[in-house]
């Protein structure tokens, strides 16, 4: 492979740039959305769309995480330049996802009946509605997961422009199209069947894509023995970790719907996708760790992998520290604003709690991908099958005893418990990195400056109370609480290197005095 090939893979700005404006695009979309649309279906339509949607999540286990498995290896043959074993991994893994998504599909058929229509406390008036929707919910886990896999093959090639390109261009006109219905009148099932044919599409849009990444591309259905048991062997392991996996992400809201009904799903989910879609950011750009680490554990780099590993961790950290100060300390504020004040009466406890335990999980993002990458998947999926009884555990409890925010504690609590452990032992075992050398470079001064600005912002929102106009007080906050993070950003998370680059940049930017009178 060229100097010029290897020199593109690794244009780790390009795909950062990309990544943020996938993330960026569809959130801003969003934000603008939910509110539109929760208003005019109310709380317990809107919890039912979310508990099919989480049944589709939920059922996503029976992918035995072969996304991953995939990435790795055709990252690997492509740095190697194997052409041929590239074909069959792709070849081989779209069969295998279609086999899932038609058993997922009717699994969750089959199921609606007999366990879903019985689990969830749904309203007398909606029952019907919920169960087409479930029903509906079949075909939209056949789809979707189809996108998933096709997602990750630009992700494999380092093209993360593509994937995040294609995702935020679906994502948009999805959620644009169905405001449109429920403006027009149309409700759930529309709304469902909408979501499914936008996943075809982008299928088919990146079916394409892959073709012109690849133009020696060819479908074929001859897959050399080895190859196929190395695969089946990675997925075998992995598996189990995907349970735990989907069990933390998704059970939470199965025991809000079974125990509360749909309305509190609403009060739930709302805020969880506010935070999960915008500490999201952290995951797409931590991702770009898992194919280098298997390119540079396959080469024996690892004192290499580990100086981009901290470097990474440094700037992972402190976004997901930075947005989880935001959420912890104008939650009331941000519901007020987008959802309304009743609202945001019933679920800013929630909106603070869901951040903080994200925050947990995203620390645990990186180490998770460089540990796969370097051919360790035993260990992540033994950690996330323990988050996930953890949480089986933790949120049904919380659920149970103290109601919505029981379950938002139990998600804080798991999360943070398998956090730690999980970091302190792939550190030492399977990295081999000292953890506390992670700590000093890339945590320590980012958890506490965060901690003392925490502080400030509650101190300032005590002063700003006795200030008469909402806006006024929230603007100044949110000022001080910006130029903060800035300063900790410039000088205590950039280095020098990276502080002169910085500002080189900028002053590339200004146009000097000669071409502005030229």
């Amino acid at each position: 492979m060229s100097t010029k090939s290897m020199s593109n893979q690794f244009n780790v700005l390009k795909n950062s740039t990309s990544i943020f404006f996938a993330w960026l695009t569809p959130i801003a979309v969003q934000f603008l959305a939910i509110p539109f649309i929760v208003n005019r279906l109310g709380n317990d339509q809107y919890g039912i769309y979310t508990l099919g949607l989480t049944v589709m999540g939920y059922f996503a286990i029976l992918d035995m995480n072969m996304v991953k498995g995939g990435i790795r290896y055709i990252a690997e043959f492509n740095g190697k330049g194997d052409d041929e074993k590239v074909k069959q991994v792709i070849s081989f893994g779209f069969l295998a996802y279609l086999a899932i998504g038609i058993l997922g599909c009717s699994l969750i058929m089959l199921s609606v009946d007999p366990v879903l229509m019985r689990m969830f406390k749904i309203p007398a008036n909606y029952t019907e509605t919920a169960r087409i929707v479930l029903f509906l919910t079949g075909g939209g886990f056949l789809s979707n997961i189809l996108k998933s896999y096709m997602l990750s093959l630009p992700k494999a090639l380092h093209r993360f422009d593509i994937s995040n390109q294609t995702d935020v261009l679906f994502q948009v006109i999805t959620t644009l199209a169905t405001v449109v219905l429920v403006y027009a009148g149309y409700g759930l099932l529309e709304i469902v069947a909408l979501r499914i044919v936008s996943n075809l599409l982008c299928v088919i849009a990146l079916m394409a894509s892959v073709k012109r990444c690849l133009p020696y591309f060819r479908f074929t259905m001859a897959f050399e023995k080895a190859l196929i048991r190395n695969i089946a062997s990675y997925s075998v392991i992995t598996f189990i970790g995907r349970i735990g996996t989907v069990t933390s992400n998704h059970f939470h809201l199965i025991v809000v719907g079974a125990i509360l009904g749909p309305a509190a799903v609403t009060l739930f989910s709302v805020p969880q996708q506010l935070v999960s879609r915008i500490m999201s950011l952290s995951s797409r750009l931590s991702m770009m760790i898992f194919p280098i680490s298997s390119e540079l554990g396959a080469k024996r780099e690892i004192e290499k992998l580990h100086v981009i590993y901290i470097r990474m961790s440094r700037f992972m950290f402190f976004l997901n520290m930075m947005l989880t100060v935001v959420f912890v300390a104008f939650a009331h504020d941000i519901l007020l604003i987008w959802m309304g004040s009743e609202f945001a009466d019933q679920a800013f406890r929630v909106l603070a709690l869901i951040a903080v335990g994200f925050l947990f999980d995203r620390v645990t993002m990186m180490p998770s991908l460089v540990t796969e990458g370097l051919d360790h998947p035993m260990v992540t999926s033994a950690f996330a099958f323990i988050r996930g009884a953890t949480a089986i555990a933790l949120t049904y409890a919380g659920g149970v005893l103290v109601g919505l925010d029981g379950v938002a504690w139990g998600f804080l609590a798991s999360s943070a418990i398998c956090s730690i452990s999980f970091n302190v032992y792939v550190h030492r075992i399977t990295i081999k990195l000292s953890i506390a050398r992670v700590l000093k470079e890339a945590y320590s001064l980012t958890f506490f400056c965060s901690l003392f600005i925490t502080a400030i912002t509650l101190v300032l929102k005590k002063a700003m109370a006795l200030v008469d106009s909402f806006w006024i007080s929230l603007a100044s906050q949110s000022l001080i609480v910006s130029v903060l993070f800035m300063l900790l950003g410039y000088f205590g998370v950039l280095n020098q290197e990276e502080r002169w680059r910085l500002m080189n940049t900028m002053m590339k930017k200004i146009p000097s005095s000669k071409s502005v009178h030229s």
